[in-house]
């Protein structure tokens, strides 16, 4: 009885811990399609489970291999549905945490998803080895499974940061676009600046407009003379566009750069076409904002 106490004990631990790590992130409902994004490091992952699996449970190497590539799968189908949810429920609670604690960026984002996942995948692949698969689970077995998937989870985040590092914008560049478009990007910190003050929020549905609609009819209006192509606005989990081109054709991020509260994307659209996200983010005392506007290049990089 005791062992069981101690056990779900630890699974509800293992909910807790990541939830705050995933609170605050508004890459949370969707980082599932980021870890797709990044599968070839998956063997990896599964490879140092395996290992954990013969080494601390009494497996021999071929159930060690069937049981973790099992878990794995399950995991990542039942994790599909389930921490998207658990990313929106959890995000207006705890939200000044991580940015609290670590200030804002977007390897601050994808450190804490990656931690809080691997944590999320660690306690449900322990239910699956004691209930489906019947392998007993002890303290230790249980944290040296926790490690291994930690240490996935660090394999993970090394292969964005690296991705993240070959792909990162020049501080030329960067300089360059905000210079070129000033007096505009201006006028996007000053939307940010009013965004709390105009945001409409129901406690009991997300049914109502997010702003309140001659605020946003007005800003509209102004944001239709300029050139900044997109702008979309972010109130914690909920987006609004206020103005788009549509503009044709997929979308292909080319490099990224984040300086302060300000972070700007270079993106392909169509056959090469070169064009600017510029976002500019502040983390309310309650909820996270942005915004986000697209300009097209003056002079595309060679």
């Amino acid at each position: 009885m005791q062992s069981v106490a101690r056990f779900w004990l630890l699974v509800g631990v293992w909910v807790m811990v990541p939830a705050i790590a995933v609170a605050n992130m508004p890459l949370g409902p969707f980082f599932g399609a980021v870890r797709l994004a990044y599968w070839p490091v998956a063997p990896v992952a599964v490879l140092i489970e395996v290992v954990a699996l013969k080494l601390f449970f009494d497996l021999s190497w071929k159930q060690a291999a069937t049981v973790g590539v099992l878990v794995n799968v399950i995991t990542a189908v039942v994790g599909v549905p389930l921490y998207p949810v658990i990313s929106l429920a959890l995000y207006p609670v705890l939200t000044p945490f991580v940015t609290g604690v670590f200030g804002y960026g977007a390897m601050v984002e994808v450190g804490a998803l990656s931690f809080g996942f691997g944590v999320l995948d660690a306690g449900l692949e322990l239910l699956l080895l004691r209930h489906l698969f019947k392998v007993s689970i002890t303290l230790g077995r249980g944290l040296a499974f926790l490690i291994a998937n930690l240490l996935s989870a660090a394999v993970l985040f090394g292969a964005i940061y690296w991705s993240e590092i070959s792909s990162r914008l020049s501080e030329e560049e960067f300089q360059s676009v905000m210079q070129a478009h000033d007096a505009e990007i201006a006028v996007l910190a000053e939307l940010l600046a009013e965004l709390p003050g105009h945001f409409v929020y129901n406690s009991e549905a997300r049914l109502d407009p997010l702003f309140h609609e001659a605020w946003t009819e007005t800003w509209g209006n102004r944001l239709d003379s300029m050139t900044v192509r997109e702008v979309q606005v972010v109130v914690g989990p909920d987006l609004e566009v206020l103005k788009s081109d549509r503009l044709p054709g997929e979308r292909r991020l080319a490099a990224i750069r984040s300086e302060g509260d300000t972070r700007m994307q270079r993106v392909l659209i169509g056959e090469g076409r070169t064009f600017y996200t510029v976002t500019l983010v502040y983390d309310g005392i309650t909820r996270f904002y942005s915004v986000s506007g697209l300009f097209p290049a003056s002079d595309p990089p060679d």
